[in-house]
């Protein structure tokens, strides 16, 4: 049965992932002395159970035998497949640890797969109507660049590099962005220290519903030969991302349809913020105004006020049919 393992590289603050494989049928094993009688159900547990080389040796010591002959052993390097395992299993099966951690994990597992150890991983997602969203506050999908932007930058956007990854559905990939001299993009990225970019769009259903960042501050780290890297693992990120989405996506409606009563499409986004603003500071209620408004008209809508008037209607019907019933008792 072959060994997975981690080896540790202090020096660049990597692991790799090694796989272990021995042919043993050219050993003999000879017991020194009486075999150990083991009931069967420790035995059948010791085999149902994951490899645990305690348990084996506490059961069957290994003083007790001689191992005579050759043995055959691999080493093949599988960082590649084991980080992208890791990543899916992280993403898709993610356990209940603080934000932050599960995404230096995750962008660990990113370092290890791509060899470089300073790597960083973002995630910039879309509204509905297919724009960069740039009120999404969930620290799981952190953009390196979006959220840092001002207003006047958020317009550069539409005709970026960004932009010709969600539009095209293809790979982008700017090995050096210092050369991007006339980009106010890539020069705002440079300025946060990134020199190295690859932004991957990130497809389900055939849909663009986010784009997976990944930079480097030296050139060339990330480039065309790590495409076969990105095609594994973007589907992961695309479904994962999916899913995060739709899920608090359904905690804001789940706030809105608790805390406000009926809005009006035109300002259910001012109300959408509100309910955003009440998930991510745990319950906090803010203040919803609109500045610089001449309302033409208004109305006021009381929340379960239709409840009550059916109620009232009913009350009031009941009394009567209880008058007609007694003047109908009197008359007989």
């Amino acid at each position: 049965m072959p060994i997975i393992f981690s080896a540790w590289n202090a020096k660049r603050g990597l692991n790799r992932y090694f796989k272990l494989t021995g042919n043993t049928q050219f050993i003999e094993v000879v017991p020194l002395g009486p075999l150990p009688d083991l009931p069967r159900e420790q035995l059948q547990k010791l085999l149902d159970q994951d490899f645990d080389l305690e348990s084996w040796m506490a059961a069957l010591p290994p003083e007790n035998f001689l191992f005579r002959g050759v043995t055959i052993t691999t080493l093949v390097d599988i960082t590649i497949e084991e980080a992208t395992k890791r990543l899916q299993l992280s993403l898709l099966t993610r356990q209940e640890i603080p934000e932050d951690t599960w995404m230096n994990n995750l962008q660990h597992e990113l370092r290890n797969l791509f060899r470089l150890p300073h790597l960083r991983l973002g995630v910039a997602t879309l509204q509905k109507n297919g724009e960069l969203n740039f009120h999404y506050d969930r620290k799981i999908w952190n953009s390196l660049l979006i959220r840092d932007l001002d207003q006047s930058d958020r317009e550069n956007l539409r005709h970026s590099i960004y932009h010709q990854a969600i539009k095209k559905g293809k790979t982008v990939i700017i090995e050096n962005l210092g050369e991007m001299h006339r980009d106010p993009v890539a020069s705002h990225l440079v300025r946060l220290g990134y020199l190295n970019l690859l932004l991957a769009p990130l497809i389900y259903d055939g849909q663009v519903v986010g784009v997976l960042e990944l930079s480097n501050p030296e050139p060339g780290g990330v480039n065309g030969l790590s495409l076969f890297k990105i095609r594994q693992i973007t589907p992961i990120f695309a479904n994962a991302l999916k899913r995060h989405v739709e899920e608090f996506e359904n905690k804001v409606e789940a706030v809105m349809l608790e805390k406000f009563t009926a809005i009006h499409p035109a300002i259910q986004w001012k109300f959408r913020e509100a309910a955003i603003a009440h998930i991510d500071q745990n319950g906090s209620r803010q203040v919803i105004t609109f500045e610089n408004l001449s309302p033409f008209f208004g109305s006021l809508d009381i929340r379960n006020s239709s409840k009550k008037r059916n109620r009232a209607i009913y009350m009031d019907l009941l009394e009567n049919l209880k008058v007609a019933a007694s003047i109908l008792d009197k008359a007989v």
